[in-house]
């Protein structure tokens, strides 16, 4: 397996703040969950093509504001050239919601895709991000990095309706919230609590969650970041994108207290520390990358049922008194594998 990720940041002009995400590998079939398409906000889809073989994706979305799929008055196709890209405006195709669900659905080669997300209010930026895909629907999700100061927001798809629970990790509190079925639901959550540092929901039914955090900065700007929910893997790493900081955080939400090993890596690939780690029965742990040894650019670890992910922030948006926030999650380090059935049609010759 491997792991990489992209940012950007800026201190000056219409996207002041910091932005990134990690690499996707391509798959047929791919899922999102998306903050608002409402005045001020674009979203973006952009699907990459890396095979030799052209495609045609199925785009199907889903709001807040009526159960169902939406009829896209864009369309709902995007052909994809060989080693090309292209691009849906979400937020002109799906407009006015408080929330998204997409799938994306490549018809002959797997295809990589993410959503660049940006907000403005007037001439104010209010942040930009992109959106990884999410993961598989699940009755407990987890989403690692939020921390005192954030503003959250949580936003949940589920074929059917239910209620589900969300208690911060670290920090007493907990609330309980409705969600409707075929549709997009947004919850606020309002302010992070002090020595949070996840966020745990336990619904009904299967549902697919991302949690947006927004902060703050001078002059009337402000940033957000899109926290996917956590994967436990065997094997995993995260790239810290140079010239940014990064905090790891890792959560347990097993009955059980474990343990994972976490090996930090320079420029180079040549490990520069490592650590093991002990988190208890439903709890947290975080730390900065840079506690693992000095110019840490990647770090991988090992250990099963804990979930993880890291939180950047960059010194030259922070000291232009600027928000900058953004997160990025582990990958997982696993072969890949693909299955290939074969059979003969004697009804056709060459």
């Amino acid at each position: 397996g491997a792991s990489a990720s992209v940012a950007s940041w800026a201190t000056k002009g219409d996207l002041r703040g910091l932005s990134a995400t990690f690499c996707d590998v391509g798959a047929l079939e791919q899922s999102f969950v998306l903050p608002d398409t409402q005045t001020g906000t674009t979203q973006q889809l952009v699907v990459a093509n890396s095979s030799s073989k052209a495609t045609v994706v199925d785009v199907r979305v889903w709001g807040t504001e009526q159960s169902g799929a939406l009829a896209l008055s864009t369309g709902s196709t995007l052909t994809v050239a060989a080693n090309a890209e292209s691009v849906l405006s979400l937020s002109a195709a799906a407009s006015g919601q408080k929330g998204l669900y997409v799938t994306v659905s490549s018809r002959q080669t797997p295809v990589s895709a993410s959503v660049r997300v940006i907000r403005t209010e007037g001439l104010n930026p209010k942040g930009s991000d992109y959106a990884a895909a999410a993961g598989e629907a699940s009755k407990e999700l987890v989403f690692p990095a939020v921390a005192e100061g954030d503003k959250a927001t949580l936003t949940v798809y589920a074929a059917g309706s239910g209620s589900l629970t969300a208690a911060w990790v670290g920090a007493a509190g907990q609330s309980v919230h409705q969600y409707s079925g075929d549709r997009v639901t947004t919850i606020d959550l309002g302010d992070v609590p002090k020595d949070a540092s996840a966020l745990k929901i336990t619904a009904d039914t299967k549902v697919t969650a991302g949690v947006t955090v927004s902060r703050d900065g001078n002059g009337n700007q402000s940033d957000f970041a899109l926290i996917g929910a956590a994967q436990t893997d065997d094997r995993s790493a995260a790239v810290i994108p140079s010239g940014l900081d990064g905090r790891v955080s890792v959560v347990n939400a097993s009955l059980s207290s474990k343990q994972m090993h976490m090996t930090g890596y320079d420029d180079k690939g040549a490990a520069v520390g490592e650590k093991t780690i002990t988190v208890d029965a439903g709890a947290a742990a975080s730390f900065d990358a840079s506690d693992l040894g000095k110019n840490v650019f990647a770090v991988a670890a090992d250990g099963k049922g804990l979930a993880w992910g890291v939180r950047l922030s960059s010194s030259a948006v922070s000291d232009a008194k600027l928000a900058g926030i953004a997160y990025i999650g582990a990958t997982p380090l696993m072969p890949l594998q693909e299955r290939i059935w074969a059979r003969s049609d004697m009804t056709r010759s060459e």
